[in-house]
Order: C-alpha cells, then structure tokens, then sequence
C-alpha cells in the first residue's frame, strides 16, 4: 500500500533558505521511488486557516517514506525547510489513494481554525 508524506507551509520567514531547500529534495526523493503529487501550486482554501503551499509526496510504502524521511541527504535538506517556515505541518500515514490524502489534508487545515 501507498504512503504519503504531506507538509503544508504557513509562512515563509526566509526565502533564501526555501530556495535551497527546493533545490535539493528533488534528488533525495529518486532513490525511495518517490512521487510528487502536489508541489505548491495553486491553492484556495475554502475552510480552515490559510495556507502558502502543499506539498503531497507519494512513497510505494510507509517504510520508504520514513527511510526517505530519516535518510542523510534529507537530513541535511530539512535544515533549511526548518529555517523558512513559521509552522510545517508533517504527517506520514498510508492512505487508499491520492484523493483520500487531500480530504485529511482539508480536514486537519479546518480543524487548526475551530
């Protein structure tokens, strides 16, 4: 079964520091046989608190995305993800498909404004 990594960005506190990031994720996801679904694009909350970006990521399983997660080239990228937002929520769970990834999504961003 599929697992998914999911971050949501509240804010960016420094934008140098989300460059850098940006630009080394991509090769740490090549040997977890990783799969981005969502990275940031458009995005309009219709409930809950707002949001700058989503960023749902693909793993064949949950031991990949955790070994993706816990793996020393995303260590050292994480540095810099830490240093840009003001709040990163991370959630690691397997879901049945891609659809049911972004109703926990919609539903965790609703629960952060009640």
């Amino acid at each position: 079964m599929s697992a998914y990594v999911v971050f949501t960005k509240e804010k960016t506190l420094d934008p140098s520091e989300l460059a850098i990031y940006q630009r080394q994720v991509p090769s740490t996801l090549e040997p977890f046989d990783a799969r981005r679904l969502v990275t940031n694009g458009p995005l309009e909350v219709l409930e809950g608190a707002p949001v700058e970006g989503v960023v749902i990521t693909e793993f064949p399983t949950m031991e990949a995305a955790k070994a993706w997660y816990d793996s020393p080239a995303y260590r050292d990228a994480r540095v810099h993800r830490q240093k840009v937002r003001s709040i990163d929520a991370c959630s690691s769970r397997e879901f049945r498909s891609p659809q049911e990834v972004l109703c926990a999504v919609f539903r965790r961003l609703r629960q952060r404004t009640e």
